[in-house]
């Protein structure tokens, strides 16, 4: 998935050790963080598609969310909308959660939180809602990911060209610093350089487990890191710190 590739661009035997060893990996039960993301983001998306006006949006005194009745969505979120629509020319129309097929994985989608595709310039936003820590837009995978798979998916639609602008940021507004870092801006050339060493990594990740798959027997005991390697060996472990 985009939002695991910091982990598995850097550390291609990763997903194959989880998948030999998936029973000592506990079920994913999700977090109220994460929900509480989810309903922001639904939320923003109400209010950039017009479903929705920013005051009814809750924030935790005079109206409440019924599942996070303590929670002030309307800040963070309506400083993410007036971002957003800051950047749309008058007469664009902005796209807004839009699903496109990953591009080094076709078969699976991810979704642009807010982008705003021209001829020459494609601007995309990724917006987070977590206080704790800050998600860096310069070379961030994850924003990479979904601006090159939504540049792909319209390429019918725009004659993109190497010079495009792309302009891609995470925006991050519970944060003291995440509303104000400056955009990853770069061309479309140099998006699609960037991106090959991701595809690169993607298909190192796959192999590994479809080999660890194929020659052992994944959840049937506890496989050490030299038998994932023995099993694919073009893949490396790389952890990380943290």
């Amino acid at each position: 998935a985009p939002s695991a590739s910091k982990q598995w661009t850097k550390c291609t035997a990763s997903l194959a050790y989880i998948e030999a060893n998936r029973h000592r990996v506990p079920e994913d039960t999700g977090s109220r963080y994460a929900e509480e993301g989810t309903k922001a983001h639904d939320y923003a998306a109400a209010v950039l598609t017009g479903k929705m006006a920013p005051s009814e949006i809750p924030d935790g005194a005079e109206s409440r969310d019924p599942d996070f009745p303590d929670s002030d969505f309307r800040t963070p979120v309506t400083a993410y909308v007036e971002h957003c629509l800051a950047l749309v020319p008058e007469g664009k129309k902005p796209e807004v959660e839009v699903s496109v097929p990953l591009f080094y994985q076709p078969e699976q989608s991810g979704t642009c939180d807010f982008a705003m595709v021209a001829q020459d310039r494609v601007v995309v936003r990724d917006y987070k809602h977590g206080v704790g820590v800050l998600v860096r837009s310069e070379e961030n995978t994850q924003l990479a990911i979904y601006t090159l798979s939504l540049v792909r998916d319209y390429d019918l639609l725009y004659n993109f060209g190497p010079d495009t602008e792309i302009d891609m940021a995470v925006f991050q507004p519970r944060h003291h610093e995440g509303a104000e870092q400056a955009p990853w801006v770069t061309t479309l050339a140099d998006l699609e350089a960037f991106c090959k060493d991701i595809e690169y990594r993607a298909i190192q990740a796959r192999t590994a487990v479809d080999r660890v798959q194929e020659k052992l027997n994944c959840g049937g005991r506890d496989f050490t890191a030299q038998e994932i390697l023995e099993a694919a060996p073009g893949a490396k472990f790389a952890p990380g710190e943290g």
